[in-house]
């Protein structure tokens, strides 16, 4: 059973999950629900965009070195996109010895024989099937793709 809490602004009875938390009031949880904080500060930002324009550009001449640190740090720690990353692991695993190099293999296509030329994620790009892969010839990993018009 969850406990409920009425928003001052909407006036309807919400689960606490629907509140934001805050120390400084008593129940620990703001008075207005997450949905009506979210109109009352769209609506801000979009009657005061000058404000807002302003308030950035004073807080990064006040936070100069935490913002130049963030943006030097940026390319650094963002996470490459997730086709990226698997065709990286794989590349990786191959250099390491973990798995054969495609090129050594034959296609696993069942009507195909020629010699494979990549690796094929034929589950998804998820991390725990970075290394699910199958090797086929370009033909066939076309044809996986439905790339090609054979």
């Amino acid at each position: 059973m969850s406990i409920l809490q009425i928003c001052t602004k909407c006036g309807k009875e919400k689960p606490l999950i629907e509140f934001t938390k805050n120390p400084n009031y008593k129940s620990g949880f703001c008075k207005t629900c997450k949905a009506c904080t979210r109109i009352r500060v769209a609506k801000y930002r979009r009657n005061n965009p000058e404000k807002i324009k302003q308030d950035k550009i004073k807080w990064r001449e006040e936070n100069r070195e935490k913002y130049l640190e963030y943006h030097r740090n940026y390319s650094k720690t963002r996470r490459p996109k997730h086709k990226e990353r698997a065709r990286d692991e794989v590349s990786k695993a191959v250099s390491r010895g973990d798995i054969p190099h495609p090129t050594s293999l034959i296609c696993e296509n069942k009507n195909c024989d020629n010699q494979a030329d990549e690796y094929h994620h034929y589950k998804d790009y998820s991390k725990k099937n970075w290394l699910a892969v199958k090797a086929l010839c370009f033909k066939c990993h076309g044809l996986e793709h439905r790339i090609y018009d054979f």
